[in-house]
């Protein structure tokens, strides 16, 4: 019986060392995607400082193979204000606003991922002189895109570092020479996403039977010497 039972647990040993062997059968492609709250910023009178999002490590272990990380910024902006010192009309005025922005990870190996929105214009007609004259809101959004493939990228991430990102906009106006700007805002939302693409890794079933036979026959094989060294009463 004692014999039987150590066989048993060479049996699990061998069971234990499949399980972490190569004879794992792929579970296939799986995705740790995050996507962080609406950073909204406001530019103009107010001098917004720029702002930091972190997102949570990648959930590393032995049965997953970390293939890429991929990280996409969804920005949308909009240009609004109002024109003086224009001289006497009635006259026609084209303005021309553009946003641009970027993310920076704040670890190495520090990318920077930079971002331009299409300008947008809009032509004021038949303006006659006046104090203000208001102009906007004017849309405009882009979308950009870096994916990390490298070996020294993907140890980076995969060492459960949090990468967190520092998020910084900038815009400009343009109007004809011959007027100001009483006032310019700029409101701004941006998304960031971090999307963590794996391979995913599982035991064979034979695997599995191998190992429940194996630690079946330890648990038997102690309980069974135990019961050997117990004094007899």
């Amino acid at each position: 019986m004692q014999r039987l039972l150590l066989n048993f647990a060479v049996t699990g040993l061998a069971g234990i060392v499949v399980w972490f062997s190569v004879e794992r059968a792929a579970a296939g492609p799986m995705s740790q995607i995050q996507q962080s709250t609406a950073l909204e910023q406001l530019f103009g009178s107010v001098n917004v400082a720029d702002q930091l999002v972190t997102f949570s490590a990648f959930q590393a272990n032995p049965f997953k193979t970390l293939n890429d990380v991929v990280i996409t910024i969804d920005f949308h902006a909009q240009v609004y204000g109002y024109l003086n010192n224009y001289p006497s009309g009635p006259q026609d005025f084209t303005i021309q606003a553009g946003v641009s922005g970027s993310i920076q990870l704040t670890q190495a190996p520090y990318p920077t991922i930079s971002y331009v929105a299409p300008p947008v214009t809009q032509t004021l007609t038949n303006i006659t002189p006046a104090s203000l004259v208001p102009f906007g809101p004017l849309p405009t959004s882009a979308t950009a895109t870096m994916t990390f493939t490298s070996p020294t990228d993907l140890a980076f991430y995969q060492g459960g570092i949090s990468p967190a990102f520092l998020l910084e906009s900038d815009y400009s106006v343009t109007v004809p020479l011959s007027i100001g700007t009483g006032g310019v805002n700029v409101a701004t939302q941006t998304r960031v996403t971090v999307e963590y693409d794996y391979t995913a890794v599982a035991p064979e079933p034979a695997s599995l039977t191998l190992l429940g036979i194996g630690i079946a026959g330890m648990v038997g094989y102690g309980w069974r010497q135990r019961k050997a060294a117990a004094p007899v009463r």
